[in-house]
């Protein structure tokens, strides 16, 4: 289902500690069968609450793939600047200070970006109210995952808990 949208529970259960005994135990379901579950259950949810035909709902599962790498990387840049923020080196060096701000800056717009161009393929089968429903289940969805993790995760990640200044 909506499969995307998935890749950030995902990330949470494989970032959430889990004891060596919990991997190897026969009776727990493993995690391709959580997240097979878990994409049923809210592609279900998605369908019901927008009122989708499952062709419908297969195209949106399309659109959200057809961004999947884009997001991806934009995880992943996101990733690497919170590691240099920590880091401190741009605190101290007034060049690569002025560097990270503009990389942080440019993976906001480009973040903007990718979201303008997400919704504007989910309006080509989705009402504008629907999309407006897709995008609060989906923020919905992504605050419980981030409820469920200790810190922050992925791009938002910069609006929610802006850096702390002065050390």
């Amino acid at each position: 289902m909506i499969r995307a949208l998935l890749m950030a529970s995902v990330l949470v259960l494989t970032m959430l500690p889990q004891p060596a005994e919990a991997q190897q135990r026969p009776d727990r379901p493993d995690r391709a069968e959580l997240e097979r579950r878990f994409r049923e259950r809210f592609g279900e949810l998605v369908r019901r609450e927008l009122g989708l035909r499952v062709e419908q709902l297969e195209e949106v599962e399309r659109v959200w793939r057809s961004f999947e790498g884009q997001r991806r990387e934009l995880a992943r840049r996101d990733r690497e600047l919170r590691r240099r923020l920590r880091s401190g080196d741009a605190q101290r060096d007034p060049r690569e200070a002025r560097t990270l701000l503009q990389e942080i800056a440019r993976v906001r717009q480009d973040e903007g970006h990718l979201f303008s161009d997400e919704m504007e393929a989910l309006l080509r089968t989705l009402s504008p109210e629907q999309a407006l429903r897709f995008y609060r289940l989906r923020e919905e969805l992504m605050e419980r995952v981030r409820r469920l993790r200790p810190g922050p995760i992925g791009p938002a990640a910069w609006r929610r808990a802006p850096p702390r200044l002065g050390g």
